[in-house]
């Protein structure tokens, strides 16, 4: 399945999640920022994600943020380590956007992206 095939479906799934415009949605939407996205939103999602794609995701595969940030030295005083934020590339890659040490973990989250969705999704088909 090719790139653009899989962003379209993402971006209907998250339309109907959302209940809005699938023209709104760009492969460069934050998803937190630009798209308002909710935790109980991600479930949502991450169900349909199964449904669409006839796949199976495994708990903490997709949104796996959780279960990075549980390890020690990946975060302190609520901001990114050296080693979390090289983590968190290897993990990401591109679709995070820039994240460096020192960065607060609120701002993270603001710069997952529907880009980082299809790239899972490219992998995840192959």
């Amino acid at each position: 399945m090719e790139r653009q095939e899989i962003f379209e479906k993402v971006r209907a799934i998250i339309a109907r999640v959302l209940d809005e415009d699938e023209n709104e949605i760009e492969i460069d939407s934050s998803l937190i920022d630009d798209l308002g996205i909710e935790s109980v939103d991600l479930v949502d999602i991450s169900a349909k994600i199964e449904e669409v794609f006839d796949i199976e995701i495994a708990e903490g595969e997709l949104w796996n943020l959780t279960s990075l940030f549980s390890e020690d030295g990946m975060i302190k005083n609520e901001k990114i380590t050296a080693r979390g934020a090289k983590e968190l590339k290897k993990c990401f890659g591109e679709s995070l956007g820039s994240i460096e040490p020192g960065t607060c973990l609120i701002d993270i989250f603001s710069e997952i992206r529907v880009s980082f969705i299809v790239d899972y999704l490219e992998k995840k088909l192959k």
